[in-house]
């Protein structure tokens, strides 16, 4: 009965490390193993208070605030656009986090618009420690000359973490340990 004991201890005890070993920390490898989390659970990079918007047939301009929540040095951002659905450029960028800050977003296009009602799309794919989490969705709508600006954060389906810590490597021991002693008490 006290190998029991010791055996549900042990359980219990690995559980717990690898629940906190999933939590992300500033400089974790970025190793093979990963365990998942709920869905925005680590960060999100959103856009906000969006000030000054102007478009015509030439391009359009915006002032907004980034937040960036991620609990880490830094998130690596990539990419791309789409003018009335039709691929337009990429971008990549590095952002320090946790911040906010005032940034803008805007275009000037190489060949006037036909009209001055349009919809320009920004998907920010955004991945931390080398794991997708999410994209930042920013729209920008021109409706006869007026513009509007949203943007909406869209978790990645199941945002990953590594669990290759230490303290995920001393739970699986611990683990290992007391599978052998309760075998060989069996024995």
């Amino acid at each position: 009965m006290k190998i029991r004991s010791l055996l549900v201890a042990a359980l219990v005890s690995a559980t717990s490390l690898v629940s906190f070993a999933a939590a992300p920390q500033s400089g974790e490898s970025s190793g093979s193993a990963t365990t998942a989390i709920s869905p925005a659970a680590l960060g999100t990079l959103t856009y906000s208070a969006f000030t000054g918007g102007t478009c015509s047939t030439t391009g359009f301009s915006v002032s907004t605030t980034s937040a960036v929540s991620f609990a880490g040095p830094t998130i690596q951002v990539n990419g791309s656009t789409t003018l009335n659905g039709t691929a337009y450029d990429t971008f990549a960028f590095s952002l320090g986090s946790p911040q906010t800050f005032p940034t803008g977003f805007g275009r000037t296009f190489t060949v006037a618009q036909p009209t001055n009602t349009y919809t320009f799309v920004f998907n920010s794919a955004v991945t931390f420690l080398g794991l997708p989490q999410g994209t930042s969705v920013t729209t920008m709508t021109c409706n006869a000359g007026v513009l509007n600006t949203t943007n909406v954060w869209v978790a990645a389906p199941t945002p990953v973490v590594p669990t290759t810590s230490q303290a995920a490597l001393l739970a699986l021991g611990l683990l290992l340990a007391a599978g052998a002693v309760w075998r060989m008490r069996r024995a």
